[in-house]
């Protein structure tokens, strides 16, 4: 037996709130309908709702997308009036990632017990960042809890959006590139090593291109254990280096230096920067700890290093602006932007354009990326499959003559 704090209507409309003792959720429902009400939701005395959590559920992966739907949940739920903890219950019945909801379910725990959501929250760090904490933290202080749900929901939800265009535009180009490595390797291991043996068997005169692609399978099939080895010692000491803090700098200013895809990226992180530190400006947040959060947003070493500058300068009385004019590789627009922003008291604004034109230009790019990426890599299929038909064809047309006359 359990007590349950029920929200039921009777036959008038009229919601009545209170506790009934059943075993589970089906009797509670037919003692309730024994009394001529119809359920609107419950939960146990603890604050949890109805249901078991399964065994695996710690195991599962919070996803951005979970994260992204539970807030805009909670958004919903708290612009409507209702009160915190049936939002969270009524989000518990309707989230599937089981882990999740076992987290949501120890949120409210904690909240019966007298912590603040954002309190409660900080005990998942691998599940809610710092910036979704404090932003939390804001609503709890400043009265504006929906406002600043509708906002970070909006923030997570663009962040889903360009990684899903992202996903999209390469997924081809990276499934051409798969299909053309493997159709080279296929011949390499499997088709020339059987041309060399003919060739060699009738000791025939081949062209130049037919003995390098035949010396190149041979060499192949050949070393072929430590070709894989040296892949995989390079792959696992590269990760070695990008673990080191000089490693980690160098990959990732070297790939804001890639044509065209480095470009794509400084947009991208220059776009979550500016869109995450105008809404913590805009709910109140001081600067220096919008700065510091939103440095977390920040996975690139070479960009994290101008936030820190950031941090510093503007802990000593320097002005946004001067600080990003220092580094060559901040924009224009952007020093520009944000003077604007310093002198006219509207940071948070010009933030928020910043963040909108970087959308807008990683759009364009994306788009222009896919139809630039894909012809090349068709051409470049074209050019090493043809030349290894034209290899192996060649000498055997030549062989098939001489052997005519």
């Amino acid at each position: 037996m359990a007590e349950f704090q029920s929200r039921a209507r009777n036959r008038s409309g009229k919601t009545i709130a209170g506790a009934v003792i059943a075993d589970n959720k089906k009797d509670l429902g037919r003692k309730l309908h024994g009394r001529d009400l119809s359920i609107v939701d419950h939960s146990t005395a603890d604050g949890r709702s109805g249901g078991s959590i399964g065994i695996l559920a710690r195991f599962k992966r919070v996803s951005l997308k979970d994260i992204a739907l539970f807030t805009w949940q909670l958004y919903t739920m708290t612009d409507a009036g209702i009160p915190l903890i049936r939002s969270l219950n009524s989000i518990i019945r309707q989230t599937k990632n089981e882990r999740l909801k076992g987290i949501i379910h120890n949120i409210v725990n904690d909240i019966n017990k007298g912590m603040s959501l954002s309190e409660s929250m900080k005990k998942f760090p691998n599940i809610f960042s710092p910036f979704f904490i404090s932003m939390i933290e804001v609503g709890e202080v400043g009265g504006a809890m929906d406002s600043i749900l509708a906002e970070t929901a909006a923030y997570f939800e663009t962040a889903l959006e360009r990684r899903s265009k992202i996903i999209s535009a390469l997924s081809y180009p990276v499934l051409l590139l798969t299909g053309c490595i493997g159709v080279v390797f296929f011949l390499l291991l499997f088709l020339v090593p059987k041309l060399f043996v003919m060739f060699d068997n009738i000791d025939a005169d081949i062209p130049i291109t037919t003995a390098i692609l035949i010396n190149v399978g041979n060499f192949t099939k050949s070393n072929i254990t430590y070709i894989f080895g040296g892949i995989i010692a390079s792959i696992a000491g590269l990760k070695y280096y990008v673990r080191t803090p000089t490693g980690r700098y160098m990959i990732d200013s070297l790939t804001l230096r890639i044509p065209i895809a480095g470009s794509i990226i400084k947009k991208i992180i220059l776009s979550r920067f500016s869109h995450a530190l105008s809404i913590m400006v805009n709910g109140g947040v001081p600067l220096l700890s919008s700065l510091r959060i939103t440095r977390d947003i920040v996975h690139n070493a070479a960009i994290k290093r101008v936030v820190d500058d950031l941090i510093e300068g503007v802990t000593e009385g320097d002005s946004i602006n001067e600080i990003l004019a220092r580094h060559h590789i901040i924009p224009d627009m952007v020093v520009s932007m944000v003077a604007v922003g310093e002198d006219t008291g509207t940071l948070s604004g010009m933030l928020t354009k910043v963040s909108d034109y970087y959308d807008r230009e990683v759009n364009n790019s994306i788009n222009n990326l896919t139809k630039i990426i894909e012809p090349v890599l068709l051409v470049g299929m074209a050019v090493i499959v043809g030349f290894i038909a034209i290899s192996i064809l060649d000498p055997i047309t030549d062989l098939i003559t001489k052997v005519n006359k």
